[in-house]
């Protein structure tokens, strides 16, 4: 080993010396000695930090981005039912009317009178009955609805 500088390879051994041989250990620019194995954990941090920083700030960003996202789908829904519960309150309100009407009209005094009279043939004492028979028409059909169904369609919502 006379002339070092010849002999010695730019990683630390000689030329001629085997590859087990002890060698002393490297260093690199940033005080890091052999294999990448840093001095220090400042050194390692200082290395990593605007990366961790970089990954935290991603990871906080697509946070907030899928939280008002899903904030706002789950407003959306929300607003949805509302409006569908809201409908149907509507609808329940007005057959809850219908039926009141119903109840208020089988309650009056005309009603009472009206069944009396047609469906039972009853009539008031000073009153005298009397029925016309007429034979029905050929081709002449007559429907009669139900009195209710009358009742309904003049009082109907919507």
């Amino acid at each position: 080993m006379a002339d070092q500088s010849e002999s010695e390879s730019p990683f630390g051994a000689s030329l001629g010396e085997p590859a087990d041989a002890p060698n002393e250990p490297l260093e690199h620019a940033d005080g890091d000695s052999k294999g990448g194995a840093p001095r220090s954990g400042r050194a390692l941090l200082r290395r990593l930090a605007p990366m961790l920083a970089f990954v935290v700030a991603v990871a906080l960003v697509g946070w907030v981005v899928y939280s008002g996202v899903e904030g706002l789908l789950r407003s959306n829904s929300l607003e949805a039912r509302i409006t569908a519960t809201q409908l149907e309150i509507d609808a329940l309100q007005c057959e809850a009317d219908q039926l009141a009407a119903m109840v208020a009209w089988l309650e009056s005094d005309e009603y009472v009178e009206r069944t009396a009279r047609e469906d039972l043939g009853l009539v008031r004492p000073a009153e005298e009955a009397f029925a016309v028979h007429a034979p029905p028409r050929p081709g002449l059909s007559i429907i009669r609805s139900p009195w209710w169904a009358n009742l309904l369609h003049e009082s109907a919502c919507g």
